[in-house]
């Protein structure tokens, strides 16, 4: 498969792109390269850390954010014990993702996501649990090509014999 490498002419002065904008088109030169990746994943590492601050405003405008283009996303969620014992089966995950992505030198732009809930009540969720002290763990792994998702996707069930 062939990557453009330079701009055409009907591209967007790069002065005028967004950081996300940004970083699509930089992953879009190469997204299979693993040390591409890792470059464009460092650089938006420092983007958010000099971004760290403290702001007040209404929460639509602080709670959300741009995270880019089209993306795939693998999202999972499993059990994570209770708050007074939980499993460590989420670190545990998340500890083998790494190593998984490590290891099969997989692409993986970042961030790859994780957050904690409470139980849910309805039985569709993923976090569905008559259990009131249930926690759960859901991890967020973003793809911004067809090509690099179906890749990990492809490593992930080999990994976990699935």
């Amino acid at each position: 498969m062939l990557f453009r490498t330079e701009a055409e002419s009907n591209d967007p002065d790069i002065d005028t792109l967004s950081f996300t904008e940004l970083r699509d088109k930089l992953l879009a030169l190469d997204p299979l390269d693993k040390d591409h990746v890792m470059k464009i994943n460092k650089a938006e590492a420092e983007y958010w850390k000099k971004s760290e601050g403290y702001r007040m405003g209404w929460s639509d405008e602080i709670l959300g954010f741009d995270c880019g283009g089209q993306q795939w996303v693998s999202e999972n969620c499993f059990p994570a014990g209770t708050l007074a014992t939980p499993s460590m089966k989420d670190l545990d995950y998340i500890d083998k993702l790494l190593r998984l992505i490590e290891k099969e030198e997989i692409p993986a732009p970042g961030p790859i996501e994780q957050r904690w809930t409470a139980r849910s009540k309805s039985p569709m969720s993923p976090a569905s649990s008559s259990e009131e002290e249930d926690i759960f763990s859901w991890v967020i792994n973003l793809f911004l090509s067809l090509s690099s998702f179906v890749f990990c996707m492809f490593n992930l069930c080999c990994y976990c014999n699935l």
